[in-house]
C-alpha cells in the first residue's frame, strides 16, 4: 500500500514540501497533486488558423489540461467533444465580467459543456476598482454567490494594476481582505505578482486554500522584464513550486502571452522544465 513517507496513508502536502527542499527542488515524489496546464490564449493565433490541428499537436506534445480562452469560431459543444476526443481537458473558461453579471446561466451552461466547475474573471478596467478594491470586492462576492448558486467557483485573475500602493498596502491586498473566501477564488498570477512588485511566494501563503490555479510564466532578466519560458527567467521556482503544492494550488497553468516564436516550442519548453521539477500532466 502506497502512503507519505511520514506512515500516513495518505496524500501528506508537508511531505511533499520536505522532499523538495531535501532535494534542491529537482525531484518531487510521484504523487504530486499540482497539474501542469497550458492556457490557450497562448495558442490563439494557431488556433485561430486551424484549431483542432493545433489541439492535437498541443496533445502530443503531452498536455492533458487546458483552459480555456474562446473557441475560435467554433460552436462550444464541437469544442468540447473534440477535446475530449484528444484527451484534453478543459478547465476554468476566461470571461468578461458583463457575461458574469448579465448572463450567469450562459456562464454555468458553458462551465458544464466544457466539464468544468471553475470560471474565470481574467481582467478588470477601472469601471469597477476606482472607488476601491473593497467596493470591487462586494461586487465579486455578489458574482461568486450567483456562481456558488449554480455550482461553478468564481476565479479573479490578477495582473500588475492590483499592486499600485494604497497607503501601506495595496489593492490586491485590500481585494483578498474583503473577497468572501466561500465565493471568490484566486487564480494567481505569477509573472504579473512579481512585475507589480510582490512576492509570489508571500501572497500563495497568505491566501492559502484560496488559490487553486496558478498562470505559470517566467520574467527575463531585462530591463523590459519581457516575458520568458518558465525556468528560464528570475522567478524563483524552486521555492515557488513546493509552496504552491504545500498551500493547495492544483494547476500549474503555463502561459505566453506573447510568445516570439512559434507558441507550441514555447509552451513545450516550460512543460520540459516542469517536469524536470517532478511534475505531471
Amino acid at each position: 500500500m502506497f502512503g507519505a513517507p511520514c506512515g500516513q496513508p495518505f496524500v501528506c502536502p508537508h511531505c511533499i514540501t520536505m522532499g523538495l527542499s531535501a532535494l534542491g527542488g529537482v525531484l518531487l515524489f510521484y504523487w504530486a497533486p499540482m497539474k501542469i496546464a497550458v492556457q490557450l490564449y497562448t495558442l490563439r493565433n494557431l488556433l485561430q488558423n486551424d484549431t483542432y490541428t493545433t489541439l492535437r499537436r498541443l496533445t502530443d506534445i503531452g498536455f492533458k489540461t487546458a483552459e480555456l480562452a474562446g473557441t475560435y469560431g467554433k460552436p462550444p459543444e464541437e469544442f468540447a467533444t473534440k477535446c475530449r476526443e484528444f484527451g484534453l481537458k478543459i478547465i476554468s473558461p476566461h470571461l468578461g465580467i458583463d457575461q458574469f453579471e448579465q448572463h450567469p446561466d450562459d456562464v454555468k451552461k458553458l462551465c458544464d459543456t466544457m466539464g468544468t466547475d471553475m470560471a474565470v474573471l481574467p481582467h478588470v478596467g477601472k469601471d469597477v476598482y476606482g472607488d476601491g478594491w473593497d467596493k470591487a470586492a462586494k461586487r465579486f462576492n455578489k458574482i461568486g454567490a450567483a456562481m456558488k448558486d449554480r455550482g461553478i467557483r468564481f476565479f479573479y485573475h490578477n495582473h500588475s494594476f492590483e499592486f499600485e500602493k494604497i497607503g501601506d498596502t495595496t489593492g490586491y491586498d485590500i481585494l483578498w481582505d474583503n473577497a468572501d473566501p466561500a465565493l471568490v477564488w484566486c487564480e494567481m498570477d505569477l509573472y504579473w505578482v512579481k512585475y507589480g512588485g510582490g512576492d509570489p511566494v508571500h501572497y500563495l501563503k497568505k491566501l492559502k486554500g484560496r488559490v487553486k490555479n496558478t498562470h505559470f510564466k517566467d520574467m527575463a532578466a531585462t530591463e523590459d522584464r519581457r516575458f520568458e519560458d518558465v525556468g528560464y527567467g528570475i522567478l524563483d521556482w524552486k521555492t515557488i513550486i513546493p509552496t504552491a503544492i504545500s498551500e493547495g494550488v492544483d494547476y500549474a497553468i503555463i502561459e505566453q502571452d506573447d510568445p516570439p516564436g512559434d507558441p507550441l516550442e514555447h509552451v513545450a519548453r516550460s512543460r520540459d522544465y516542469l517536469i524536470s521539477q517532478g511534475l505531471s500532466d
